[in-house]
C-alpha cells in the first residue's frame, strides 16, 4: 500500500476538512446544527473517507491543527474548540488513520514561504487569515475557496484546511 489520501483539518464549529488524493480534492465544512457540531454527520464523513480508502487500497494520513488557549478568548470558547479537536481525533483514531497534530506556526511558516506578509491594519501582527487565502490561491489557483457557491468571499477556514492537507502531502 503506497497510495495515500491526505486529510487537512481546520477544527472549530466553522472549520473545514479537505481530502486530497490521486482522484482529486473534496471539501467538507465541519457539520453543525444550530451552531453545535453534528457528531453523527461528522462520523459519516470519516466513514466515507475510510470506505473510499479501503476501496482504493490507500493509506490515510491526517494533519489536524494543534490548538492552544489564546489570550482574550473565553474559557467557554477554548473548551468548545478543545471538545471539537478531541472529537476529530477520536474519529481519526477509530478509523485507524495515521495523523499528526501540527501547531499553526509550523504549517503556516512552510505554506507562507515566498509571500509578502500581510499585516493587520494598524498593527505589526501578521494577518494569518488573509495570508492563508493568499497562499491557497497561489498554490491552487483553480480551487474555489468560498464556503458555498452563494458566498462572495474566500473562506479562511477552507483555505487553512487545504493548506494543512498540502502540508500533510509534503511532509508524509
Amino acid at each position: 500500500m503506497n497510495k495515500k489520501i491526505f486529510v487537512g483539518i481546520d477544527p472549530g464549529s466553522k472549520g473545514f476538512i479537505t481530502i486530497m488524493c490521486d482522484a482529486g480534492m473534496k471539501f467538507y465544512a465541519i457539520p453543525t446544527i444550530g451552531g453545535v457540531i453534528d457528531v453523527k454527520e461528522l462520523g459519516n464523513i470519516f466513514k466515507e473517507i475510510s470506505d473510499f480508502a479501503r476501496k482504493e487500497g490507500c493509506e490515510v494520513f491526517c494533519v489536524i491543527e494543534k490548538i492552544h488557549a489564546l489570550y482574550s478568548v473565553s474559557a467557554k470558547s477554548t473548551f468548545k474548540l478543545a471538545y471539537v479537536c478531541g472529537m476529530l481525533e477520536a474519529f481519526i483514531v477509530a478509523e485507524g488513520f495515521s495523523y499528526r497534530m501540527v501547531p499553526p506556526k509550523e504549517w503556516q511558516s512552510q505554506m507562507f514561504k515566498g509571500l509578502d506578509m500581510i499585516k493587520k491594519s494598524g498593527t505589526k501582527k501578521i494577518d494569518t487569515k488573509a495570508m492563508s487565502v493568499l497562499a491557497a490561491k497561489r498554490l491552487f489557483p483553480d480551487v474555489d475557496l468560498r464556503k458555498t457557491e452563494r458566498c462572495r468571499n474566500p473562506d479562511d477556514n477552507k483555505s487553512d484546511s487545504l493548506l494543512m492537507c498540502y502540508f500533510a502531502k509534503l511532509n508524509s
